[in-house]
């Protein structure tokens, strides 16, 4: 039953609390929403006396939401889902008619890995679709065990979907395993202290590179030496898979990186050879993850399957030997068609 409180309530008034809360700036909050900063400087005064507190703060020049609006956003934003899915009808959804931009959260691994041949499939069944791929430090080693994915997070940083390894969640997130990759050592053929294949003593007494776009200086890599009572000495971080590459090409270097990325680089450069890991690691699941509030958004329930598409397309092949190799065609184009993909 719809209260008095509720009633009174101006619907808009939502969408201003929701574009604040996602610019963090009233004029830009204004822009997205078409209204001007008069205009949302008042709707944001009838905001606070509705609610009966200030919500958002102004501080150096940003506008910080207060625990109440931290509070509020979920259930609003799920509120004005609602009521688009009903206006607009769900059934109605046509991916080759969407003009749309989905935003996820994922990694360069899983970009360089994916983004091909999601982008293949998007440009054929959805070609208004625009796919935003995002990096966060908050998913980086070694922040990662500390991480704990929740709807907060998917609102703050305005995502539709993430796509990264294993991560912990609240009970509002749905998740679903898209596929699964070791990684496997890159290294110079003419590297004077490597044998084929790598010893585990060999391993542990060069230098390597790595990756890290945040600035973490350990992977899952280290974790697993360290608990053997090992380590390996770093003397590279890069922000980068392709620098990381690079250089192994220019130095004495070696890195450790998943396996279709490695046997990609040293398929496209004959100086670079592959070897697997001198010691069981394990492989490394990726999963999509999304709100349970918006599992009837039809946008972000197409975009999930093509996601299950493109990772069943690349498994169905083995190991991806270029890099261009990762957007061609399968044969099972007519499949993918008749299910809208």
């Amino acid at each position: 039953m719809l209260t008095d409180n509720v009633l009174n309530l101006d619907l808009n008034l939502l969408k201003v609390f929701s574009a604040i809360y996602r610019e963090r700036q009233l004029t830009r909050a204004g822009e997205g929403i078409g209204l001007t900063q008069p205009a949302m400087s008042q709707a944001l005064r009838r905001l606070r006396s509705h609610f009966g507190d200030i919500l958002f703060e102004r501080i150096k020049g940003t506008m910080r939401p207060t625990v109440r609006a931290d509070e509020l956003i979920v259930p609003i934003n799920r509120a004005l889902d609602l009521i688009g899915e009903a206006i607009s009808g769900v059934h109605n959804f046509d991916p080759s008619t969407t003009d749309r931009i989905l935003r996820i959260g994922t990694n360069e691994f899983v970009s360089v890995y994916l983004m091909p041949t999601i982008m293949q499939i998007v440009r054929k069944s959805a070609p208004g679709i625009v796919l935003q791929a995002i990096n966060l430090p908050s998913w980086q080693a070694p922040n990662r065990e500390h991480f704990t994915l929740t709807p907060q997070t998917f609102v703050d940083n305005r995502i539709d979907l993430v796509v990264l390894p294993w991560l912990r969640q609240t009970d509002h997130i749905r998740n679903s395993e898209l596929y699964s990759e070791p990684s496997i050592v890159l290294a110079s053929r003419s590297h004077p202290l490597l044998g084929d294949p790598i010893t585990l003593e060999q391993y542990a007494a060069v230098d390597h590179v790595a990756t890290s776009t945040f600035g973490a200086t350990s992977t899952y890599i280290d974790e697993i030496l360290l608990s053997m009572g090992m380590s390996r000495r770093v003397v590279l971080w890069t922000p980068h898979i392709y620098a990381t590459i690079e250089a192994v090409v220019a130095c004495d270097l070696i890195c450790s990186i998943p396996t279709s990325i490695a046997r990609a680089a040293a398929r496209q450069r004959p100086e670079l050879r592959t070897s697997p890991l001198p010691f069981k690691g394990p492989e490394r699941p990726i999963y999509s993850y999304w709100m349970n509030d918006r599992s009837s958004d039809p946008a972000l329930g197409w975009i999930r399957m093509v996601f299950e598409t493109a990772a069943r397309r690349l498994s169905s092949r083995g190991p991806v030997t270029s890099l261009a190799e990762s957007i061609r065609p399968t044969g099972r184009e007519e499949s993918l068609d008749a299910a809208g993909l």
